[in-house]
């Protein structure tokens, strides 16, 4: 997964604001955009990211 391995390489002090930029982007594919947008921007941990994912990308 792209987020544990940035996480990995940059630790979650860095990684996670480089995964919230590209999550804020990448949410203007999903029907939803805005409130996608929005979840992704309160992002601040591994734990928010993964709320986000699983709630508007469950597969």
């Amino acid at each position: 997964e792209h987020f544990a391995r940035t996480v990995a390489f940059y630790g979650e002090r860095r990684g996670v604001p480089v995964m919230r930029g590209f999550g804020v982007r990448y949410a203007r594919l999903h029907p939803e955009v805005d409130l996608v947008r929005q979840a992704f921007a309160r992002v601040k941990s591994p734990d928010d990211w993964k709320a986000v994912m699983d709630r508007w990308y469950e597969n």
